[in-house]
């Protein structure tokens, strides 16, 4: 069998099993824990690794801004068309409507943070504090630099190159042994959560889970498949089975960054070139995270409807520039 294929059964099994061992499904949680630490233990060198070599293999900060600059605007045009995709849905099936939480008297906002301190906290003081507190998105800013000057340095900077490099092709392969037991991480940790919570928990938000699930599903199905079909010029069903076993990972631990070995595993099987997924997958963990958006925005129509609140075109419009600038 394939991986995802196993990775799939440990997902059904794990729910039968939480619904028959129940809160004793508990002991097997250890075996959950273990693998997602072993998934947290390769992200940040394999993202150091790839990003760094990424860079210096685009040959100069001309490509490399072009390269920055075309990513960008995919992530913003994907998150944009998820997040609109969200309150689309959110707007037929009204997902807060079966409950009601009374009138809203008194709200306290949290502290907002300005943009030029959002900025300016991209850049680390310090790059073994973010490499040791596993703050990607300084990681990334990190090696972006790091990587531009290796390529400035010529032949000098091409010993370290090279370290790097080998660096990614070792962690690639402690990867490959990690990703081998994903089935029974998968199993535990289902198990584990299904036999905590039950289902019982699930029905007073069942409109809300529903309304997230069809939103993602019509994002996957129709957005990402005209993307592909259009654009990357490939069978939308080949790209949905060879990204398969990171959604099932993901779906599993809720955890983009556990899945990231999976995403960098299922862009070399569809081909793409490492220049391009050594810069931009790593990105992709921070800033183009589709279903986070996609769900604040399914989310903030599910509060709005259990207070009774009618949101306006105009308040709808500032949640999509919000879930997208966030």
């Amino acid at each position: 069998m394939k991986l995802y294929h196993k990775i799939l059964i440990g997902l059904v099994l794990g729910v039968l099993a939480g619904l028959i061992l129940g809160e004793k499904a508990a002991y097997l949680k250890p075996v959950g824990d273990i693998f997602i630490r072993c998934l947290r233990l390769i992200v940040v060198p394999l993202i150091l690794s790839t990003l760094i070599t990424g860079v210096v293999s685009t040959g100069n900060i001309k490509n490399l801004g072009m390269t920055g600059i075309s990513t960008l605007v995919y992530f913003m045009v994907t998150t944009t068309l998820a997040v609109c995709v969200g309150l689309l849905v959110a707007n037929i099936l009204q997902p807060g409507t079966s409950l009601s939480l009374g009138e809203l008297n008194t709200f306290q906002a949290p502290e907002s943070v300005g943009p030029a301190e959002m900025i300016v906290s991209m850049f680390p003081m310090n790059p073994m504090e973010a490499l040791a507190n596993g703050n990607v998105l300084q990681i990334i800013i990190f090696a972006l630099f790091f990587g531009a000057g290796l390529s400035m340095a010529g032949d000098q900077g091409k010993p370290v190159a090279n370290f790097f490099q080998s660096l990614a092709e070792v962690m690639f392969k402690v990867s490959d042994i990690v990703i081998s037991f994903a089935p029974y991480g998968v199993f535990a940790l289902i198990a584990w959560t299904t036999g905590k919570f039950g289902l019982d928990i699930l029905m007073p938000m069942a409109k809300l889970i529903v309304a997230a699930l069809i939103a993602s599903l019509i994002h996957i199905f129709v957005s990402y498949t005209l993307i592909v079909t259009f654009i990357a010029r490939i069978s939308p069903l080949v790209f949905l089975k060879k990204t398969l076993e990171p959604a099932l990972v993901g779906l599993s631990t809720c955890s983009a960054a556990a899945a990231f070995p999976f995403s960098m595993r299922a862009q070399k099987h569809l081909g793409v070139s490492p220049k391009v997924s050594g810069f931009t997958l790593p990105m992709a963990l921070t800033i183009n995270m589709d279903g986070t958006a996609l769900y604040q925005a399914v989310a903030a129509m599910f509060v709005a409807n259990a207070y009774g609140i009618d949101l306006s075109l105009t308040q709808q419009g500032t949640i999509v520039a919000t879930a997208v600038l966030v």
